[in-house]
């Protein structure tokens, strides 16, 4: 990746770029939205978990090393739910084409029944 020399490194703080795979493993089971606890997600004993894995970390780092490691989450989950290039279809925006792909990939008893 090449950058223009006058631009320079936008990021300030070396030292959380260098943390910041140790702190995404040891908080990235808190950030899927399918885990909850009482209809509530689990992100916040993200911050805590943060917290003992690093304790030398201010409260403002955790909250950047967090809120980096949601976005790096999205991004990742996202990037494994699109298809394969080979999977797409062309032209297959019709709702009959949507319904047999979500049927190719997730049997009847996964998803709801439709009662509309």
């Amino acid at each position: 990746m090449s950058q223009d020399a006058s631009v320079g490194e936008r990021r300030q703080n070396t030292r959380l770029r260098g943390l910041f795979e140790n702190a995404y493993q040891s908080i990235a089971p808190f950030l899927d939205p399918k885990l909850t606890w009482g209809g509530v997600q689990l992100e916040y004993l993200a911050f805590r978990a943060l917290r003992e894995t690093l304790p030398g970390l201010s409260s403002t780092e955790v909250r950047q090393l967090v809120s980096a490691s949601v976005r790096v989450y999205k991004e990742r989950a996202a990037a494994a739910q699109a298809p394969a290039p080979e999977r797409i279809i062309p032209g297959s925006t019709s709702l009959r084409a949507a319904r047999k792909e979500r049927a190719i990939h997730h049997p009847p008893s996964t998803y709801p029944i439709d009662s509309c």
